[in-house]
């Protein structure tokens, strides 16, 4: 979690930010360097680098300015942390293209949430990561394998539906979203493919009326873009942990 935290986070300084002018060597900056403090910018130890003890040894604060450090970090490690325990006891999925798709999923998500935009080259490595599962998990080295072709109709179809919208009504949809559901949808096997939609809309729902309904209300005038991607990921993830027994039921 925090290798694509951080990821995503010098991606958009580099490219995106209002620092991006400064930094000269972009990708050099993406790799290199150690980790510092958001609020006061000092390089941390390694010490504070330690997922889940260093947030808690630290109570959540900055060893040298005392700032608070965001709380999404503690919670994103520690789901990292038992989402990978029980993949790895309980998944069969292929542990290189689960350690694909989780930072890539981290990286598309927080970059949404940011600014509402989606490389295309992360789009286009998380298209390639799943079609490299489907290989893996399924030897379907067979292009006209009708398995695989009827795994391909419901990717197909949501991607068609959500390029659509995106471009039939600018705002309601991102253009990003269609390739992104295409790729989490042919992860999975055609049974589980018809909760994913309906979960992530849910998920997003849910998180609208809890977090920002009541602002919009306040505020008559505002309106709050949602960005999609996260709970994709969310749902992507909920349902890997799921798949099994959705499978077997």
């Amino acid at each position: 979690y925090s290798f694509s935290d951080v990821l995503a986070y010098r991606f958009y300084l580099a490219f995106f930010s209002k620092r991006r002018k400064e930094i000269q060597n972009k990708f050099s900056f993406l790799w290199k360097g150690r980790s510092v403090c958001e609020n006061c910018s000092r390089s941390l130890l390694a010490i504070d680098l330690i997922p889940i003890f260093s947030y808690w040894l630290r109570k959540g604060k900055c060893r040298y300015c005392d700032g608070v450090i965001a709380k999404r970090h503690f919670y994103g490690e520690l789901a990292s942390f038992l989402l990978g325990i029980f993949l790895c006891l309980f998944s069969s999925y292929p542990l290189i293209t689960t350690s694909l798709f989780f930072i890539l999923s981290i990286f598309l998500s927080w970059l949404d949430a940011k600014m509402q935009q989606i490389p295309v080259f992360a789009i286009l490595l998380l298209v390639i990561v799943s079609v490299l599962e489907v290989v893996i998990s399924h030897s379907y080295f067979g292009i006209f394998d009708i398995s695989f072709l009827a795994r391909l109709i419901q990717p197909l179809a949501w991607f068609v539906i959500f390029y659509i919208l995106a471009k039939v009504k600018p705002g309601s949809m991102g253009e990003g979203d269609a390739p992104v559901v295409f790729a989490y949808l042919l992860s999975f096997p055609v049974k589980v493919q018809l909760f994913f939609i309906p979960l992530a809309s849910t998920l997003g729902i849910l998180f609208y009326l809890i977090f920002l309904k009541g602002e919009e209300t306040k505020d008559k005038g505002k309106k709050t873009a949602i960005p999609f991607v996260p709970f994709l990921s969310l749902s992507f993830w909920i349902l890997r942990v799921l798949a099994q027994i959705i499978v077997d039921s």
